[in-house]
């Protein structure tokens, strides 16, 4: 029996696969306005320009824009370099049938190529890198820039999200141009 097996709950209007252990759903009940202002900020930012295109950093399972899409359509950039979520990501944005969603499998920093040496903690549906002596054990990062480079359209992005427990300002210092 798996130890933390893939499940499915409603997050927003929609059924998303995650670990049971993803805390989430339990946020969600227990504070009603929990992740909800992005969904009224993108959809004021589409009435503002006509057009949503929004870059989430840390994507995790894919629930920022699967609440996001709960209440408008547009092109998505999901940003997720944690394998332990990228084929849950991968198999939740199936679901986002009348908006467009990329998924880049980096991390992001202030340097492109950058493998440093740190080891992913996972716990209860987030994650944060730290640091590890360990040789085997090497994360590589990409630039915002880079990234926006290599995905048309994403030039014109007018709402990005970061969550990324820690990596905030290395993320905005790789995103100079982009910015």
């Amino acid at each position: 029996m798996e130890q933390d097996p893939i499940v499915s709950k409603r997050i927003g209007k929609k059924n998303l696969y995650l670990r049971e252990s993803h805390q989430l759903p339990l946020y969600l009940k227990l504070y009603p306005f929990y992740d909800r202002a992005l969904a009224r900020i993108a959809k004021d930012i589409n009435e503002i320009d006509g057009y949503l295109t929004m870059i989430d950093i840390g994507a995790n399972i894919g629930d920022s824009v699967a609440l996001v899409t709960d209440t408008v359509q547009g092109q998505f950039l999901c940003i997720e370099g944690d394998h332990n979520y990228l084929p849950l990501l991968k198999r939740n944005i199936k679901k986002f049938t009348n908006s467009k969603v990329f998924v880049e499998e980096s991390f992001c920093s202030d340097k492109d190529n950058m493998e440093s040496q740190f080891a992913i903690s996972s716990e209860n549906g987030t994650s944060k890198l730290i640091e590890n002596d360990n040789d085997d054990v090497k994360v590589s990062f990409k630039k915002l820039d880079t990234i926006v480079k290599s995905h048309k359209g994403f030039d014109k992005t007018n709402l990005l999200k970061i969550d990324t427990d820690g990596f905030e300002i290395n993320i905005l210092k790789g995103a100079l141009s982009f910015l």
